[in-house]
C-alpha cells in the first residue's frame, strides 16, 4: 500500500497498479491526501462546568491526606464522610484528584517470580548428556553444577554417595552416536 501511495499522481499509473495489486484506489487517494494535508491543530479541551474548582480540589486533597484518612482508600474515606454527614465529591473524583497528584499506587507487596536460567545443552559429542529427574536437580546442587560444567551427572553422583541408577537418573544417548 505504501508503495502505491508513493507513486506520482496524475500519470494514470494509480489505477493500473491498484488493479494489479488488488488495492482500493479510494484508499490510496485518501492516504495521499492525508500526507499532503497540513497537520490538524489540536484544541485543548475546555473544563467541564461541573468540575471541582482548584480551591475545592486542594481542600479535598488536604482532607484525603489528613492523618485520619491517609491509610484508607477513597471508598472508605467516602463512606466515613457520609457517616459524618458531609459529601465533598464522589469516589471516582477522589481517585482522579489523587491520581493527578501521583498519590495512587499499588500498596500490596507482591512477590516477583525469581529469574531462572534457561537450560543449556553443553554436550560436544555423543553420550555426554544424561537426564536427571526434577527431584535430583532440586535436591542435589552438585548434580546441577556438573550439568552446567558439562560433566556427566552420573559420575558426580557416584562420588557424592548417590547411586546413579537409583531410579532418579537415566542415561540418554544422542542420536547418531
Amino acid at each position: 500500500m505504501t508503495a502505491v501511495v508513493a507513486l506520482p499522481a496524475g500519470h494514470g499509473l494509480t489505477t493500473a497498479v491498484c488493479a494489479a495489486l488488488a488495492v482500493s484506489r479510494a484508499s490510496v487517494l485518501w492516504h495521499r491526501a492525508a500526507l499532503t494535508a497540513p497537520p490538524r491543530a489540536v484544541k485543548p479541551r475546555a473544563p467541564l462546568p461541573q468540575a471541582l474548582p482548584k480551591s475545592e480540589q486542594n481542600q479535598l486533597l488536604a482532607h484525603l491526606c489528613a492523618p485520619c484518612f491517609a491509610d484508607q482508600t477513597p471508598t472508605e474515606d467516602f463512606a466515613s464522610l457520609l457517616d459524618e454527614g458531609t459529601c465533598l465529591c464522589g469516589v471516582r473524583t477522589m481517585y482522579r484528584i489523587l491520581t493527578a497528584q501521583g498519590e495512587v499506587a499499588e500498596r500490596r507487596r507482591e512477590r516477583r517470580h525469581p529469574i531462572c536460567q534457561k537450560p543449556e545443552l553443553l554436550a560436544e559429542a555423543p553420550n555426554q548428556v544424561s537426564l536427571s529427574c526434577v527431584h535430583a536437580l532440586d535436591c542435589d546442587s552438585s548434580a546441577q553444577n556438573s550439568v552446567h560444567q558439562g560433566g556427566a551427572v552420573a559420575e558426580n553422583c557416584e562420588t557424592d554417595g548417590v547411586h546413579p541408577h537409583s531410579g532418579c537418573f537415566e542415561e540418554m544417548a544422542l542420536p547418531g552416536g
